[in-house]
């Protein structure tokens, strides 16, 4: 939501914005996306909004390793047609707290392999989200991700 300030502090959404606040950015020019189920459906959703505004400039804020992950997203759905090509992204990287960080970094061993996988037939066939075997990888990963995830 525009202008939204996240509640709590230790998470993403709060990063973002604290991020976003820093550069002088006011709230009122704030968008977060907090509805989508994964980052392919966030990039994407977010971008095509952004875009059907006349947004030519749009600032990804994120951990770097999510940003290196929307990278690649965002150059296969240009080549698609989905997101229009003169849109320009810089990309805003957070911190985060070290045991966030850990964490982040646990989680993109698993998420980086998986949308390349799953864009393996390009970024419409991936939202549609009917791959059955992408389904069972997912869940797979998901259950491991978690068992380890006490650890961290």
């Amino acid at each position: 939501e525009k202008g939204d300030i996240p509640n709590s502090r230790d998470t993403q959404r709060y990063n973002i914005y604290k991020e976003l606040r820093k550069y002088g950015i006011k709230p009122s020019h704030i968008t977060i996306e907090g509805e989508s189920g994964d980052s392919l459906e966030n990039i994407i959703n977010s971008l095509q909004k952004l875009s059907g505004k006349g947004v030519k400039d749009i600032g990804i804020v994120s951990y770097p390793l999510h940003l290196k992950r929307y990278e690649y997203i965002i150059k296969k759905a240009k080549k698609e047609g989905l997101i229009n090509p003169k849109i320009r992204i810089h990309n805003i990287k957070t911190r985060g707290s070290p045991k966030n960080r850990l964490k982040e970094n646990f989680y993109e061993m698993f998420s980086a392999p998986l949308i390349r996988y799953r864009l393996r037939h390009g970024v419409k066939n991936a939202i549609k989200g009917k791959d059955i075997n992408f389904k069972r990888a997912q869940k797979t990963i998901r259950k491991i991700r978690d068992s380890v995830k006490k650890f961290i």
